[in-house]
């Protein structure tokens, strides 16, 4: 087993033992101990996650599948066509995509998790401000973590469809690989829907910029993208609802590697321990 699967592992046990993937998961963290380092601890990962999918509810756990699945398909598909292109992706969480430094996801990722659980522990107060300032930090997490995602995703899904792609998609604005990913995948039309549901470069760029405003009043937040004086608003529900549909990448995009390792290098009976839908998947 490659040296980064293990230290991708640590990493899984060491984020839900602080509960950063939910108190049901938290609260298995002492059955997580007992298991070796190694594909089993990622079984136990996933049959975990399958369990709270399937006993969730829907419209909560739905967009946590979805982005699961898409994110396996990617790399099925993409495989098909060209091995290191896969590659590159099923290593992102601990390599550079090759000759193109600091596009690993680890950092990133790291960053979303901890907003995740910094916005869990404010949600439920009755401070509108602090639940803003939360929620902001919460959306800038997975823009930067989508700002990365999306060069991996751009080029894998180019090699799928047998499209030319250069990796200097990296150096790209995030509007920019937003508005190309929109192209490249046909927007809320197609199968990356969700993705592109909650690419927003303008309102990303208004918080980051600080030109951006909680309008209590009258439910909104208002905000300037920079390269007009326009401003634009959104409902608050709409950007929380954002918030928390972004929230999911960092479990599902987790859950997608784990999948793919244990795909690819586990035993036949421990495939077997996969969801049903992903043997199924991977076997096409």
């Amino acid at each position: 087993m490659r040296e980064n699967y293990k230290r991708l592992i640590e990493q899984i046990a060491k984020f839900t033992s602080e509960g950063i993937f939910g108190d049901a998961a938290l609260l298995s963290s002492k059955e997580y101990e007992g298991i070796q380092p190694g594909t089993s601890k990622m079984s136990k990962f996933i049959q975990d996650l399958s369990v709270e999918i399937s006993s969730g509810n829907e419209e909560e756990v739905l967009p946590i599948y979805v982005f699961w699945q898409v994110l396996v398909v990617v790399y099925r598909d993409s495989k098909k066509v060209d091995a290191e292109v896969a590659n590159a992706f099923l290593y992102s969480f601990t390599e550079d995509y090759p000759d193109m430094p600091n596009t690993a996801l680890s950092l990133r990722w790291n960053s979303l998790a901890q907003a995740i659980f910094a916005f869990k522990s404010v949600a439920h107060s009755n401070n509108p401000l602090l639940i803003w300032q939360q929620a902001s930090r919460l959306f800038l997490d997975y823009s930067e973590f989508l700002n990365g995602l999306l060069g991996y995703l751009t080029i894998a899904w180019k090699c799928a469809l047998k499209k030319k792609f250069k990796p200097d998609v990296f150096n790209a604005s995030y509007g920019v690989k937003a508005k190309q990913f929109e192209e490249l995948t046909n927007g809320e039309n197609g199968v990356f829907y969700l993705f592109n549901r909650i690419i927003r470069p303008k309102l990303r760029n208004g918080i980051v910029h600080g030109n951006a405003w909680l309008d209590r009043e009258c439910n909104k937040v208002r905000y300037i993208d920079g390269k007009t004086e326009d401003e634009s608003d959104i409902d608050v529900i709409e950007f929380l609802s954002l918030c928390m549909l972004g929230s999911h990448l960092a479990k599902s995009y987790i859950a997608a590697i784990a999948t793919i390792v244990l795909w690819e290098e586990s035993t036949e009976v421990q495939k077997l321990s996969l969801p049903q839908q992903f043997i199924n998947l991977l076997s096409l």
